[in-house]
């Protein structure tokens, strides 16, 4: 039996690499002062947080519309609108969302209310990060600069947000107020 020997260095120049680096440093470009005041800053946080904890494996580019729905004790972000799901395979529709040049998840409710479950799951999640934020006053130290166990798409997003807030939080202060209308 004839040996295989394989080679240590597979990749020698590093060519695979290059547009991983290339996407770490695109979140880090363009990235202008906040314009807001704390309550704009908190709202950034929580829906960018919320959508970067949803499940989704593609990347997501500003300008386009996704969706995002609750299934199954999970948030889901989508490309398919609720109108063309009425089976409702992806879940209880919560919201449209949109993602800013600025790497900020913006929601916005559709015209009827949110379905019941989808709401109430977005109000723990809204009540476990106040309760997050206030017993860690260093956000700084909180935010996500790697998170190995998220998908690659997933992992960028939360570096660009991490990158943005340490940005906005060194002239605005960040706490959620104890309750926020949609």
């Amino acid at each position: 039996m004839k040996k295989i020997r394989l080679n240590s260095a597979p990749n020698p120049q590093g060519k695979a690499a290059m547009p991983v680096l290339n996407k770490l440093q695109q979140t880090g470009k363009n990235i202008a002062l906040f314009e807001g005041d704390a309550n704009t800053l908190a709202r950034a946080y929580l829906f960018s947080t919320l959508v970067l904890s949803a499940e989704f494996n593609f990347e997501p580019r500003p300008g386009q519309t996704y969706y995002l729905y609750w299934k199954t004790d999970q948030w889901r972000l989508s490309l398919i609108a609720p109108e063309d799901d009425p089976s409702a395979r992806m879940g209880r529709f919560f919201a449209a969302c949109h993602l800013g040049e600025q790497w900020i998840w913006h929601l916005e409710v559709m015209d009827h209310a949110p379905h019941k479950e989808a709401l109430a799951a977005f109000n723990r999640f809204y009540m476990d990060l106040r309760e997050f934020l206030s017993q860690h006053p260093s956000l700084d130290e909180q935010l996500p600069w790697y998170a190995a166990h998220l998908p690659f798409y997933r992992r960028m997003a939360t570096r660009a947000l991490a990158l943005r807030l340490r940005q906005a939080t060194q002239h605005t202060p960040l706490s959620l107020p104890s309750n926020l209308t949609l």
